[in-house]
């Protein structure tokens, strides 16, 4: 995501095989509402599977 002024410019986030067998899988509609230069306001869905482990948290990077 890049901000210009007062738009939002977002990327896409497609889904993607794990790295690590068994690691949980990439969040889904991955999306943002809001940006500035102090904050972000970003919303996403967790892996849709069964089949990996569980997520116990995300880390939002700057």
């Amino acid at each position: 995501m890049m901000t210009t002024g007062s738009a939002v410019t977002s990327t896409t986030h497609s889904n993607a095989d794990p790295l690590v067998t068994g690691a949980p899988g990439a969040p889904m509609d991955l999306q943002c509402h809001d940006a500035n230069r102090d904050y972000v306001i970003v919303t996403w869905k967790p892996p849709n599977t069964t089949t990996e482990s569980p997520v116990v948290g995300y880390f939002v990077d700057r």
